[in-house]
Formats: C-alpha cells, structure tokens, sequence
C-alpha cells in the first residue's frame, strides 16, 4: 500500500514513518507519484503539494495543482506551500555558501517561480514567508535579487508596501546598491534611497 506510513529503520519512531506516496513528493519523483497513482478524493493533494515544494519537480507541482492541489494551502500547524518552496531555496543557498559541497539552487528557484505563477501569494499572515524571503534575497547576488524581485513584482506575489519596507531594511539595501536605482522604477517607495545613494557617491 503507497499510502502506508512504515518505518526507514526498525528503530523509527512512529511519529516520523512515512509512506512511499510521500516519500515520493519529498523527493521530487513524479513519474513514481503518476505510477502509484493519486485519488483526489482519498489522497491530501495539498499536503502532497507541500512536501514536492521542497523538491526539485516542476513537473510534479504542475501535476499536483491539475488535480485540485491550492497554491495556497496552509498547513494547521501554518507550514504553507509557499514557506516550504522559500525554505528549500534558501537551505540550498545557505548550504551552497556555508556548507562543505555544491548545492544547485537553481531547481528550487524554478519550482518557487512556477508555484508562483500558479497563484502561490503572500498573505497577510505571511511574516515566516517573508523571512525566508529576505533570507534568500540576502544569499543571491544583487543581479539575481532583481530579478527574482522584477518577477515578484509583475506577478503581483505581495503588497508593494510590503515588498517596499522589506527592501528599505539597512542590510538590504547595502546589498541590493547595484540594482537600486533599476529597482526603484518597480518600487517607487525605494526613490529618495536612490537620491541618498547618489549623494553619498558624489
């Protein structure tokens, strides 16, 4: 049965057995999910969604979201879709910069922009989001913090009064000097930084 949580070790405790479906998703392997078979009136699609966002699929999350899986979902415990595709990128950037081997963060991304355009938002509620977000945006170069933040932006992924305070954060804005005044014609907000900016380096 794929959906039966067993033990990896006889000495697992139960609380962490998982079943071969989810296992799967966590893995990024669709064409093992497609071969095991989903039923959305049986399976949690949105929890399935989760554990794929922190693989390395496209394919699956696409998969997922045709059957009925929400961008959205939340978690009762409050992990949402967007959290675990923002973690898994900023754990893969985090290694790849700290971390003894090469980590490739580039699928992660691809599976973070795609949730994304699949209707993946930041909500109200959404200040662990936005935590990792600031984390990964602080672990990418200046260049591809534009445009990961161009790409938000045209997506409509927050408030711009949000994305705006995020990016005035003195830490941040010391990163992201080369593409700021090019940011600030995407949040006007960021204007009298760019002013300041060019005083300073007069």
């Amino acid at each position: 049965d794929p959906r039966a949580k067993v033990p990896k070790d006889a000495k697992d405790d139960p609380e962490f057995w998982a079943s071969a479906l989810s296992q799967a998703c966590l893995g990024g392997h669709c064409d093992i999910v497609k071969k095991l078979g989903l039923n959305p009136a049986l399976d949690d699609l949105d929890n399935l969604l989760r554990l794929a966002a922190i693989g390395q699929s496209v394919e699956l999350i696409e998969y997922l979201v045709s059957l009925g899986a929400h961008p959205n979902a939340k978690a009762l415990e409050g992990d949402s879709v967007l959290r675990m595709a923002l973690h898994a990128v900023e754990w893969r950037l985090s290694f790849g910069r700290y971390g003894s081997g090469s980590v490739n963060h580039h699928e992660a991304m691809r599976v973070l922009r795609r949730l994304i355009e699949l209707g993946a938002r930041l909500g109200a509620d959404g200040r662990e989001e936005l935590r990792f977000l600031r984390q990964c945006l602080k672990l990418l170069s200046p260049y591809e913090c534009y445009d990961l933040l161009k790409f938000l932006h045209e997506q409509r992924f927050a408030d711009s009064e949000v994305m705006t305070d995020l990016l005035k954060e003195p830490r941040m804005r010391a990163h992201l000097v080369p593409r700021l005044p090019a940011l600030s014609r995407l949040f006007p907000g960021l204007k009298k930084w760019v002013v300041k900016l060019r005083i300073n380096q007069a």
